[in-house]
């Protein structure tokens, strides 16, 4: 029987390879023998993004893209090139892609809703609402009406801003993008009360979001001398979820009112039931300002025990962790799918 040259390498040596490395080796040996093998390629090209060596990997994966290509190895190699714009933030150089892709998979909504993420992330706000009219998903759509409005209000155009987030309310009624940006409009034009009631609405119809509220209510009461209104705010929030925010922001309310006693019980209810070293270090503090050392240095030691990490915001679609918060996933383009997070949380909200 004729033995297999030395030289001579088959696709069942690549898929043998112990590692990377030598799956990378071999498969250049493979190209260089079969420059028609278009899948090998691929997957080479698809090892040096992984690498970090994304270049390299565009120019390969780009360079398959000729004409008279099957439908699925162009679907591949489509992948391919979107996958390596993704992986270095060249989310709009991707739309001639994404279309491609879309045009040889009409029916499938992935790719549509990959395509609206990078409108929306590039913010072409009518792009992302057309192809949002056909997803028919009224909640996600309100999300980018009210991102839109938002984008408008920031340029100047407040008239035209509040018509798109009238259309957001009136596809959902609860937006929290909508009720909150609304609310900065009113509360920008003077009219406070009505800023209060839209941003008390996303309290009241998905409390997970009450922690972005708090610093524009505080504001708002604040102006108003209402001190007690907030405090009630805070405390049903509590009552609602036990809202670690609202614990500490009740705490420091009462503090700046003069109320120390209470402003200290606060901190050491919610301490004592959920061990979160952001209430250890603010009572830790809250103790140090009233001279008591060893009550700072008895909380210092509790919060060297957990380790605490940072401010992480977790998607529930795609598992990806961000250090801000957000109303759409950058990774997945998925809207009002973070929550959950270790650290301090803070009221900072970008509009994609």
């Amino acid at each position: 029987m004729k033995r297999k040259s030395k030289d001579r390498i088959t696709y069942t040596d690549i898929l043998l390879a112990r590692n990377s490395e030598e799956e990378e080796a071999r498969l250049r040996r493979y190209v260089a023998s079969d420059p028609t093998d278009i899948p090998a390629y691929v997957r080479l090209g698809d090892i040096l993004r992984r690498k970090g060596m994304i270049e390299e990997a565009l120019r390969i994966h780009r360079s398959l893209l000729k004409p008279r290509l099957d439908s699925e190895t162009k679907k591949r190699v489509l992948q391919a090139v979107i996958d390596d714009l993704f992986a270095v933030g060249k989310f709009k150089e991707s739309l001639p892609y994404l279309k491609e892709m879309v045009t040889l998979s009409p029916k499938d909504s992935y790719y549509l809703n990959i395509l609206a993420g990078v409108y929306e992330q590039s913010e072409m706000w009518k792009d992302a609402i057309a192809i949002r009219k056909k997803l028919g998903d009224r909640k996600t759509l309100a999300c980018v009406y009210a991102s839109y409005g938002r984008f408008l209000f920031k340029e100047g155009f407040t008239r035209e801003a509040i018509q798109n987030l009238n259309i957001a309310l009136r596809m959902d009624v609860t937006s929290v993008p909508a009720l909150l940006c609304m609310g900065d409009i009113k509360y920008s034009n003077g009219d406070i009360d009505s800023a209060v009631e839209l941003w008390r609405r996303i309290i009241q119809n998905a409390s997970q979001f009450a922690f972005i509220t708090f610093s524009r209510l505080e504001n708002a009461y604040f102006e108003k001398k209402r001190y007690q209104d907030m405090i009630e705010i805070y405390e049903s929030c509590l009552e609602m979820s036990g809202n670690i925010e609202a614990h500490r922001r009740l705490a420091d309310l009462y503090y700046k009112i003069g109320e120390k006693e209470k402003a200290i019980d606060t901190l050491l209810k919610a301490f004592e039931t959920s061990r979160d070293g952001r209430i250890a270090y603010q009572l830790a503090e809250l103790y140090k300002k009233e001279g008591d050392y060893k009550k700072t240095v008895e909380v210092m030691e509790d919060i060297l025990i957990k380790v605490i990490s940072g401010d992480v915001y977790k998607c529930s679609k795609c598992g990806s962790e961000f250090k801000e918060f957000h109303f759409r996933c950058e990774s997945c383009f998925g809207w009002m799918t973070l929550q959950g997070k270790m650290g301090r949380q803070e009221d900072r909200i970008y509009y994609l």
